[in-house]
């Protein structure tokens, strides 16, 4: 009787070959988490873990924006885990805010609203933003 094949024996490695064959945008998202997870695991099996981390929090904004304590409940997270969602989080923030100039003066509420909703993007707690405007709602600065 042969022995059973490992069905996990070389995972990463399909991973990343499939990857790189057809492309990050050809993966789930729960497969973009567990590749995510990949770095900080080392020896886990990193496909269990995201499916309950989307499962806990609905979505991949859900987990990348959710605050370390609800991280931590999940079953497998520790804290290298929970450090590399944060400090990602924070690069795309960063990513994001450099791009985020508000226009001279806005359109309407409607185009100020957007504004400022994306500058709560990835905001896991809340957060305080003074923007000012003079009374032709035209930007005057932000603290």
């Amino acid at each position: 009787m042969l022995p059973k094949e490992n069905l996990h024996c070389n995972h990463r490695a399909r991973m990343r070959e499939r990857l790189f064959a057809s492309g990050v945008e050809s993966l789930h998202d729960h497969e973009l988490l567990e590749m995510f997870l990949f770095a900080v695991e080392s020896r886990k099996n990193t496909n269990e873990m995201a499916h309950a981390l989307i499962e806990r929090f609905g979505s991949l904004k859900g987990v990348l924006c959710a605050n370390s304590e609800a991280l931590r409940e999940i079953s497998g997270i520790k804290d290298a885990a929970v450090a590399q969602m944060l400090v990602f989080r924070e690069l795309m923030r960063r990513i994001d805010s450099e791009e985020l100039v508000p226009p001279e003066t806005f359109e309407n509420r409607t185009q100020m609203c957007e504004f400022i909703l994306e500058l709560y993007k990835y905001s896991a707690v809340e957060e305080l933003y003074m923007l000012m405007f003079d009374g032709n709602d035209r930007f005057i600065g932000q603290v």
